[in-house]
């Protein structure tokens, strides 16, 4: 899996994580392809957040904190 990153500064570096882990999507198929790699299952998170957090998949309530947050993004970039 290609990791992509970023620094803010020199001491720390960011990586681009999905939120429901990559592995978790069957990528043969173009649908869960374009699911997994959507803007709305991406987050950019300290590299060591993402190293943490690894393969764990998001509980019922972050899942619905998200999307309050994406819902909101959306109402207000509309």
């Amino acid at each position: 899996m290609v990791v992509f990153s970023i620094r803010k500064d020199k001491d720390t570096e960011y990586n681009l994580d999905h939120n429901k882990p990559a592995n978790s999507f069957n990528l043969e198929n173009p649908e869960e392809r374009k699911k997994c790699c959507h803007w709305t299952n991406l987050e950019w998170l300290t590299e060591k957040e993402n190293n943490k957090k690894r393969d764990t998949i998001p509980t019922k309530e972050e899942i619905e904190e998200r999307q309050a947050m994406i819902d909101e993004f959306q109402e207000l970039n509309n």
